[in-house]
C-alpha cells in the first residue's frame, strides 16, 4: 500500500499535456493577441494628455480621458461575463478586439471632448470584453495543470505590450497626434 502511494501516476492517454504552455496554438490564439491589444491600446498613452488639451478643456477636465476608459472597463464585467455564457465566449473573444479597433479609428475623428469620452469609454469595455472571454476560455479548454501558467504567459505579453506601446507611440505621435489612434 505505500509502495502505491509513493509511486508517480500512470499518465491518461489522451490527457493535453499540460507542461506545453508554448505551443503554435497558444502563440497565435493567446500570446500574439494580447501583445498586439496591448500595443495598440498602449501606443496612444503619450498622446492622449495632449489630444485632450486640443479641445480647450481644462487640466481637471482632460484627466478624464485617462479614467474613462477604466470606468468602461469596469461597467463591462457583469454585463460581459453574462454575453460571454449567454452568446458564447468565442464571439465575444473577437467583438472585442474588433469594436476596440473602431473606438480607435473614432477617437481620431473626435469633434469634441464629450464625443472622444464616449469613444474612449467604448474602449475600455471592448478592451475588457477581450480580456473576459479570453479567460473564459482558458478556462474551459486549457488543462488544469497549466491554466495559470497560460494566464500568467497572455498577461506577460500583454504587459510586455503596455510597456513597448507608449515608446512606439511617443515616436509616432511626434508626426501627428492622431496617428497612434489609428495605428
Amino acid at each position: 500500500m505505500a509502495d502505491r502511494l509513493n509511486k508517480p501516476a500512470e499518465p491518461k492517454k489522451n490527457r493535453p499535456d499540460s507542461s506545453a504552455v508554448v505551443d503554435r496554438a497558444s502563440i497565435f490564439s493567446l500570446y500574439l493577441p494580447a501583445t498586439v491589444l496591448a500595443l495598440g491600446t498602449g501606443i496612444a498613452l503619450p498622446v492622449i494628455p495632449v489630444y485632450a488639451k486640443t479641445f480647450d478643456v481644462t487640466f481637471g477636465v482632460a484627466s478624464l480621458i485617462i479614467i474613462t476608459p477604466l470606468i468602461g472597463s469596469a461597467a463591462s464585467t457583469v454585463p460581459t461575463g453574462y454575453l460571454i455564457d449567454r452568446i458564447g465566449r468565442r464571439k465575444i473573444l473577437i467583438a472585442g478586439p474588433l469594436i476596440t479597433a473602431l473606438s480607435s479609428f473614432l477617437v481620431a475623428a473626435a469633434g469634441s471632448f464629450p464625443e472622444l469620452l464616449i469613444y474612449r469609454f467604448i474602449g475600455g469595455y471592448a478592451q475588457n470584453m477581450w480580456m473576459l472571454s479570453r479567460l473564459a476560455l482558458i478556462a474551459d479548454t486549457t488543462a488544469s495543470g497549466s491554466r495559470g501558467r497560460q494566464i500568467t504567459g497572455m498577461m506577460a505579453m500583454s504587459r510586455g505590450g503596455q510597456l513597448l506601446g507608449p515608446a512606439l507611440g511617443g515616436i509616432v505621435g511626434a508626426w501627428d497626434i492622431r496617428v497612434p489612434f489609428l495605428i
